[in-house]
């Protein structure tokens, strides 16, 4: 559920505190596997295009059946637990992808850098998510699974949201709305390297699927396209304000995701000590 660009930024500063772990300087090559990996979990089939005839009304349920259509797909693309599929936030299952690719995470970039999307994502829902807004029922009370769902509570300003119009977009209130600011707000602090034409060139000759059945390695060039669009988009936004979350939420995100991954995931990390031997 995390932008592109956040994708980008959370995946740069990981392979910076790679490098200075494990004192090696990573190829340009292999930080561009890695950061393809890292954003191909999103390369869906579904059409996100909403007919512009729609009255608000029919807005709302169309852009709720197409967020039904790619959790579907997230279903498969991001290792979510189809036992949980019914509650409200879809945390991806990083242990379901690691016990599918563990050999090829050890030994393939892309493969790291999709597993670190997954983690990126799933912090994303279960700290991120919780910390900004509460999922109620009919009553105000507090519920864990679609079928109850009535409400969004915003924690920054208590204010009361229809989940449906929250989820779909079309309230004031609704995530989406501060993707653009919150994109600016971390690339303004955190910067990036990311550049369309060399990492277009690089996909097209060198960005070959390893063996991940659940999506099509071909669809990277859209993603980056559409990643170059939402940075050009951020940095012309004026707006600066967040309707929905926390400024230094966000900003803490960053250095929280990196941190708990390289120690959730260190014995998978050490393929990096290798690396060091090797370029000696």
């Amino acid at each position: 559920m995390a932008s592109f660009i956040i994708h980008t930024i959370v995946g740069e500063t990981l392979l910076n505190e790679i490098e200075k772990k494990y004192n090696i300087t990573l190829s340009l090559n292999d930080r561009k596997q890695f950061l393809l990996g890292n954003l191909i979990p999103d390369s869906l089939q579904t059409d996100k295009t909403i007919p512009s005839n729609l009255k608000d009304d029919e807005k709302t349920s169309y852009k709720m059946e197409i967020k039904n259509r790619i959790r579907k797909e997230k279903l498969a693309t991001h290792f979510r637990n189809p036992q949980k599929e019914s509650d409200c936030l879809k945390i991806p299952e990083t242990k379901l992808f690691v016990n599918e690719y563990g050999n090829l995470i050890q030994s393939n970039l892309s493969a790291l850098g999709y597993l670190f999307h997954l983690y990126t994502d799933r912090i994303f829902f279960s700290k991120l998510f919780p910390e900004t807004f509460d999922t109620l029922g009919n009553n105000m009370e507090e519920v864990n699974t679609d079928d109850k769902l009535v409400f969004i509570r915003i924690r920054k300003n208590n204010t009361i949201v229809d989940a449906k119009e929250f989820w779909a977009g079309t309230s004031t209130y609704n995530i989406y709305n501060d993707y653009t600011v919150m994109n600016k707000i971390l690339l303004e602090r955190f910067g990036t390297s990311f550049d369309l034409e060399s990492f277009t060139n690089y996909a097209q000759e060198h960005f070959i699927n390893p063996g991940i059945k659940e999506v099509s390695f071909d669809k990277i060039i859209k993603i980056l396209e559409d990643t170059q669009k939402y940075i050009e988009e951020s940095f012309k936004q004026e707006e600066t304000e967040l309707n929905v979350f926390t400024e230094q939420h966000i900003i803490d995100f960053v250095p929280y995701v990196v941190e708990h991954f390289m120690i959730e995931y260190e014995y998978i990390l050490d393929m990096f000590k290798k690396e060091k031997k090797k370029i000696k």
